[in-house]
């Protein structure tokens, strides 16, 4: 059905008219520390442990490490410094914001005390509120595909028109979407070309470097997942509307994010992930997903019950948002804000029950190709390669060859046969354009055929 002929991964940063048209719902900057949801105490503790790390600090350089603006930054200072935690170095001399400052004997203890709680030492942690309604001003379910959109998305692919007939409408659910069929007919690829048209369409979303419950902190913005609009040190590459406005620098400006997992992924993955070294929380794969896509690729082929696994996802997919506990016992709620692609060359009624399957909005039964479509298929796998296609060679497939291997033809198949002709001609020294004349032996070794 379909045939992935390249692997090129969506460029986030490079489409800046893209990305202006589509900035919406930027957190505002925090005036007071009212705004910020942080309690004074918290702050300072988290000051303190910053200068402790760095010996000694100028204002703006601690402001820069919070991500808040230096009247903020500055309340911490008065109430460290009248409370005897830390001095002033050096005078600035633009004022206090380039004051250098450093601690005192009974501030260094205090910090010590602060790490043996927590050894986060970063920008300030976003309350839990302010997360999730940023998460929900900028849901995957405010974007809205059209057969335009979808169209240039699968550009490189060759699809029947019953697949947009159903992709289409499931991607705009922002829900789940169980593609299943044989192997080598290109669900991986459909979901990563749905992801790829969600970062394009979706524009710029905003991902917290931490977020804080009950005073605990949960990191959840992660390099692995998530593609900035700016790096750390300057703001060069955000969109024009991001560089002449200013936001939440606690936010990080990212392209919707696209989690892929497989056979990996066992139900701890999906909890919160505390290091008893640090003392802090690691955001699970499903909330790094939010306001993205997440792809469950080879489902069923992981190293835990595929059952068990479904029960874990039946109140997320059901409700769009999930329960997580702190090792405290304290439970929260986050949200559960993504399209989620369930891929897998089983048969579906053997991986989940009906109570499970009704809960999932679309299944999309991905099989093998036509033969119209398989031609079109190897005619565009030679036309990328550099290869004469010549019909004849499919004809030649599938007299020959099909019926031997005792199977259907795949959507891979073309590509696959391609390339290895090429292989084959490159081996023996022949021009690549002519390479369909070893047709023979590469389908022998293709298909295992003696």
């Amino acid at each position: 059905m379909v045939l992935d002929l390249q692997q090129r991964p969506p460029n986030c940063t490079g489409d800046v008219k893209s990305a202006d048209r589509t900035v919406r719902h930027t957190p505002s900057v925090p005036r007071t520390l009212e705004d910020t949801g942080l309690d004074l105490v918290f702050l300072a503790d988290l000051t303190l442990k910053i200068i402790y790390k760095a010996g000694v600090i100028t204002g703006s350089n601690l402001s820069r490490v919070l991500c808040l603006p230096f009247e903020i930054v500055d309340l911490a200072l008065d109430f460290l410094k009248d409370e005897k935690y830390l001095e002033v170095k050096k005078a600035g001399d633009f004022g206090r914001v380039t004051g250098v400052y450093g601690l005192l004997e009974r501030g260094r203890e205090r910090a010590k005390d602060a790490f043996a709680q927590s050894q986060y030492c970063g920008a300030a942690p976003i309350p839990l509120d302010g997360y999730r309604r940023q998460v929900e001003a900028q849901s995957v379910k405010n974007i809205h595909f059209g057969p335009d959109d979808l169209g240039e998305a699968f550009a490189d692919l060759v699809l029947d028109d019953r697949f947009y007939n159903e992709i289409g409408p499931a991607a705009n659910s922002g829900k789940s979407i169980f593609l299943y069929g044989p192997p080598g007919n290109g669900k991986t690829s459909i979901a990563k070309r749905v992801a790829a048209a969600f970062e394009h369409k979706g524009g710029t979303i905003f991902v917290p470097q931490a977020v804080v419950v009950d005073d605990v902190v949960i990191t959840l913005y992660d390099p692995i997942h998530h593609r900035p609009l700016q790096s750390p040190e300057t703001d060069s590459v955000l969109p024009m509307k991001l560089q002449r406005k200013s936001f939440d620098r606690r936010w990080v400006p990212c392209c919707r994010p696209v989690v892929v997992v497989g056979g990996e992924l066992t139900l701890d993955m999906l909890d919160l992930r505390f290091n008893p070294t640090t003392n802090f929380y690691d955001a699970p794969i499903h909330v790094k997903a939010n306001g993205g896509v997440l792809v469950l690729d080879d489902f069923g082929r992981q190293r835990v019950n595929p059952k068990d696994l479904l029960n874990r996802w039946i109140v997320p997919l059901e409700e769009q948002h999930d329960y997580l506990s702190l090792h405290t016992g304290k439970k929260f709620q986050v949200p559960f804000d993504q399209l989620t692609f369930f891929a897998t060359n089983l048969d579906p009624e053997k991986l989940a029950d009906e109570a499970f399957l009704r809960r999932i909005r679309y299944q999309i039964e991905m099989d093998g190709p036509d033969r119209e479509v398989y031609e079109n298929i190897f005619a565009l796998a030679c036309r990328e390669r550099g290869v004469e296609y010549d019909r004849s060679a499919v004809e030649r497939l599938y007299a020959n060859f099909y019926p031997q291997a005792g199977r259907p033809p795949r959507g891979s198949d073309p590509r696959d046969l391609v390339e290895r002709l090429i292989d084959i001609a490159h081996y023996r020294d022949t021009a690549t354009e002519k390479c369909l004349a070893h047709l023979d032996t590469a389908a022998n070794g293709f298909f295992r055929i003696s």
